[in-house]
């Protein structure tokens, strides 16, 4: 009886968004195309599901049904992609609401903070001749409420700011406006206290310039997009940066030492000339003694690191 041996034919799936995602990010580090459009890529998620489903349907059962999967998957995905570039500048989605956040350091002598952000834009900086802890804006958009949790333990700050009920539904539109706002978070810091920070970005661009706080122990996950990163200018800061997909361009101010220590993932990493190597880390200054200095522990993710 004659048997035959059937191979199993690999899916497109992965191949085409892997090429689609590599093309977006070389746009992106070329300035051609903004970070921002990711803010109405990741609402197309459940595209994948579809891809997925044409990629069984079709794909492995013969060669003419892969190239119908292979076209259907890739005319797909190339219509996510440029709906995102071409309508992402009248791209509304929702009414967005303003909401004010504020809150008071009330003797605080340090402070625990953190900011869990979900998608658009987040810039954090400093708050001068303030005495609150925090202060800034947000947008948000319906069914998505901004939670704020906040408590003394002695003389130390705890606040927590954090979104939920982000829509992640399958389909972004919901009204289209020329001009409208984009789901943004501006948040300033105290300035005046020590202070041990963690953020999450979210998807989106983030603007997070530390260099004027006293922040002395932080941890930043990066989501999708690009993370614009300036450390401590001064004090000794002990850092840690998980990469997500996108760029990570991090600033070490001029007269903190450092040493940094990077692992890429599918990307690659690349430090300026003030950066010395020794084995997998970028040393820069006498780390061992300087009194200004920071120990950065990076983990790339997808996308290019960037040291400066």
């Amino acid at each position: 009886m004659e048997e035959r041996h059937y191979r199993r034919r690999g899916g497109f799936v992965w191949p085409i968004i892997l090429i689609t995602l590599g093309v977006i990010f070389l746009l992106n580090n070329l300035g051609t195309l903004s970070w921002t459009v990711w803010d109405v890529l990741w609402r197309f998620w459940p595209v994948l599901l579809i891809a997925a489903g044409l990629d069984v349907l079709f794909g492995r059962r013969s060669i003419i049904g892969s190239l119908i999967a292979f076209a259907l998957i890739a005319l797909l995905i190339g219509g996510v992609v440029w709906f995102a570039v071409t309508q992402a500048p009248m791209f509304a989605g929702e009414t967005l609401t303003s909401d004010r956040v504020v809150q008071e350091l009330a003797g605080a002598t340090s402070a625990e903070v953190r900011i869990s952000f979900g998608a658009g834009s987040l810039r954090i900086g400093a708050l001068k001749d303030s005495g609150n802890l925090i202060e800034g804006t947000v947008l948000t958009g319906p069914g998505e409420t901004v939670r704020r949790d906040y408590r003394r333990d002695g003389d130390v700050a705890r606040y927590e700011l954090r979104n939920e009920g982000v829509t992640i539904g399958p389909w972004p539109w919901g009204g289209w406006r020329r001009n409208s706002p984009s789901r943004t978070w501006e948040l300033d810091l105290a300035s005046s206290v020590p202070m041990s920070l963690r953020v999450s970005t979210g998807v989106g661009e983030s603007v997070l310039d530390l260099s004027e706080l006293k922040v002395t122990d932080l941890d930043v996950n990066t989501g999708v997009g690009q993370t614009r990163l300036t450390l401590p200018a001064q004090g000794r800061v002990s850092a840690k940066v998980s990469g997500g997909v996108g760029q990570l361009v991090v600033t070490i101010p001029d007269g903190m030492a450092a040493r940094v220590h990077a692992s890429a993932g599918i990307g690659g990493v690349s430090a300026s000339s003030r950066f010395q190597r020794a084995g997998r880390d970028y040393v820069t200054g006498n780390t061992a003694t300087a009194d200004n200095r920071v120990d950065l522990d990076i983990s790339g993710g997808v996308g290019e690191v960037v040291i400066r």
